[in-house]
């Protein structure tokens, strides 16, 4: 055992008093559009009014010239200020690879090589993913329960550096032998080691990690051993189960991937690629696309929420998430999350963290929206394409974590509900973002059809259909969905900003702001 009361860090989000947030940590706030250009020029890649040209395949015709704008490229024969697939289809260039096909005038860089160069221009701290925290010394265990977030009396895994209350683990008594958590334990038999491992031909008694849910297993535990021992891929990706191996890859697939919603707005899945991964699973056009959006959603989470760093580690959380940053500390692991981010043309408005543990369920503990845009139903917008999206990939449920007092605003009016008894069960033996003084809420995405009933889409996945028409669908005209719910993963503090009532045409006319500290 052992005791740790070390006091949590509150997490605040950025409200409209500026002021009072800049002299906090020295954040100033931003004027401009939130675009790939607005990166570049303030890394100084690029200049306001750069000239560019779109080129044919070859390299060799200059198809339709253009000037650098903030909010994207300002084409010369017309005047429009174009995203950059606009510009390139405007022009008649290629569209599979638009930014290889613009070339900065006098340069000779097309833009990919443009978001390369600002991307390396981070710092080697800024750009690393695995954040290893040293377990030798006299304190090489974690200070936190790994499913309450909290701190205090803990009982200390013998099998890695997680720690949890006996409560929170329902034991009465500390056992007698070594013991491990479910962290470091075979999803399926939820032993440490397979005592059977002798008995079984070839089989592999060590414990593997799934890419995709992140749970320890057994290769001989397996209920479809055969079908994921041949079918894991050549990135080195392992996979407890067929249905975990099928859902990393159509994540693959989506990775970039613009899902049009209502009106003018998209949804796309975008992850940090770290340099390790071969160009042979994820091309080069695509690594750097993602790469650059991932760094345009940071700023953004910045701008919602003050920063919050681990005490125990001095990581900053936001970023490492956001970045999906590995450590050997498994609450402080984040390698698997997603960004989900809403975008007008070439513009990023909201964003949401995802982390997907296999089909059961998904996770979603960070969601905002640039200020500007608040209360006009931009969050709302983003999460019914999240849960289009989920819903695609057979994904069960979204688990929210949720202060008290917004409790009822999150069941009443967006479909949440509160965890059973055994559901709560089954989600502590997942390594989930974990937040003192918050309960966990869960909205069911796939719907059972009645025996006579056509399965068609329900829920966010009618906003695909929706938009075809040319009008919103139902679920995104009821815009009361929070601008920022942003709990706090390292102990004191939660600030939760929800757009609390809609006029009758769906826009939102007021705002509620709760804030809960805890000593």
């Amino acid at each position: 055992m052992k005791e740790k009361k070390r006091g949590g860090c509150a997490l605040l989000a950025r409200g409209s008093n500026k002021e009072s947030d800049s002299s906090a940590d020295g954040f100033v706030p931003y004027e401009w559009k939130r675009t790939i250009f607005s990166w570049l020029i303030d890394l100084g890649v690029l200049s306001v009014n750069t000239k560019l040209k779109c080129m044919d395949e070859s390299h060799s015709e200059v198809l339709l010239e253009g000037i650098v704008t903030r909010d994207g490229i300002k084409c010369s024969c017309c005047s429009k200020v174009l995203s950059v697939l606009e510009f390139v289809a405007h022009a008649g260039g290629e569209v599979k690879k638009p930014y290889r096909n613009i070339v900065v005038d006098g340069l000779d860089i097309d833009l990919l090589h443009c978001l390369t160069n600002a991307w390396n221009k981070q710092s080697d701290s800024e750009r690393q993913d695995f954040f290893p925290i040293s377990i030798e010394g006299d304190d090489p265990n974690d200070d936190t329960c790994g499913i309450c977030g909290d701190g205090g009396d803990l009982i200390c895994c013998d099998g890695c550096p997680s720690t949890f209350h006996m409560s929170c683990l329902g034991l009465e008594a500390l056992p007698s032998d070594d013991w491990c958590c479910a962290n470091c334990s075979c999803k399926f038999c939820h032993e440490h080691s397979s005592d059977d491992a002798e008995d079984i031909a070839d089989a592999d008694s060590s414990l593997r990690s799934c890419s995709q849910c992140e749970e320890q297993y057994h290769q001989a535990c397996s209920p479809e051993i055969d079908s994921i021992t041949s079918d894991s891929d050549q990135s080195c990706n392992l996979f407890c189960q067929k249905s975990c191996r099928l859902l990393f890859e159509e994540l693959q697939n989506l990775l970039g991937v613009k899902k049009d919603l209502e009106q003018e707005f998209s949804c796309r899945v975008v992850q940090r690629i770290h340099e390790d991964v071969p160009e042979t699973a994820i091309a080069l056009d695509e690594r750097v696309e993602c790469n650059s959006k991932i760094a345009v959603a940071l700023s953004l989470m910045d701008e919602c929420f003050l920063p919050i760093v681990d005490q125990r580690t001095g990581i900053n959380l936001i970023r490492n998430v956001v970045y999906s940053c590995g450590s050997n500390f498994v609450r402080l692991d984040f390698h698997g999350f997603y960004i989900f981010i809403l975008e007008r043309g070439d513009e990023m408005i909201a964003a949401a963290s995802v982390r997907i543990h296999g089909t059961k369920l998904a996770e979603m503990p960070f969601i905002g929206t640039r200020n500007m845009y608040r209360r006009q139903g931009m969050c709302r917008r983003l999460l019914d394409g999240i849960e289009m999206i989920l819903t695609s990939l057979n994904v069960e449920k979204l688990i929210i974590p949720a202060i008290s007092e917004l409790v009822d605003t999150w069941t009443s009016k967006f479909g949440f509900s509160p965890l059973e008894d055994s559901e709560k069960q089954e989600v502590k033996s997942i390594s989930m973002l974990v937040f003192p003084g918050t309960g966990l809420l869960q909205k069911q995405l796939l719907q059972k059809a009645l025996p006579d009933e056509d399965p068609c889409p329900t829920g966010a996945g009618a906003i695909l259909s929706g938009s075809k028409s040319g009008k919103p669908s139902d679920v995104a005209i009821d815009d009361s969905l929070c601008s920022v719910a942003s709990p706090d993963p390292l102990g004191s503090g939660v600030t939760e900003h929800m757009d609390s009532s809609t006029n009758g045409d769906g826009t939102c006319n007021g705002d509620v702001s709760q804030q809960s500290s805890h000593p």
